[in-house]
């Protein structure tokens, strides 16, 4: 589901810019979470669970470290899996690479700060720095491949709320 989620933002960015859409896209993807998280609860635990736990605990720690900057190795370390099974999990059940879907989640809260920030006393070097990216020019192209703007033009647009 993750996965289609992102080809649809790739593909049709304006749809997912209309506030109705993305909240109810928000609320699709977070029933859909729950209703896989819990269902380990649900069901008896077999070996056909085991993805869903590891899951579980990846987006646990994925939530618990997404301010900080995590490799793969030590988030495997961490998880106590092999870093194939987390790949294939990854791949599996969001579509993308856990290196891929940990810098979404990180690029995500850049946006949701910088839509935040006031313009005038904020910067988005300084808001990307307090996110961990200290690669300013890499930043911003990865933030412009996921969201179809230049972080400066999401501040800038939160400029005119600020007015």
């Amino acid at each position: 589901m993750f996965g289609k989620l992102c080809r649809l933002s790739e593909s049709r960015r304006a749809l997912i810019e209309d506030s109705e859409v993305r909240r109810a896209i928000e609320q699709e993807v977070l029933h859909a979470l729950v209703n896989f998280l819990i269902a380990d609860e649900v069901e008896p635990l077999s070996k056909h669970r085991q993805p869903a736990r590891v899951m579980r605990r990846f987006e646990e720690t994925v939530c618990n470290r997404v301010g900080e900057k995590l490799g793969i190795p030590a988030l495997c370390a961490e998880l106590d899996i092999p870093e194939r099974t987390l790949r294939t999990y990854c791949a599996k059940f969001l579509g993308v690479g856990p290196s891929r879907y940990f810098l979404l989640r990180r690029l995500n809260r850049v946006r949701r700060a910088l839509q935040d920030a006031n313009p005038s006393t904020s910067s988005v070097a300084s808001i990307a720095e307090a996110h961990h990216f200290f690669q300013l020019g890499r930043f911003a192209r990865n933030y412009r491949s996921v969201f179809g703007e230049l972080p400066s033009v999401t501040l800038q647009r939160t400029a005119q709320v600020w007015h």
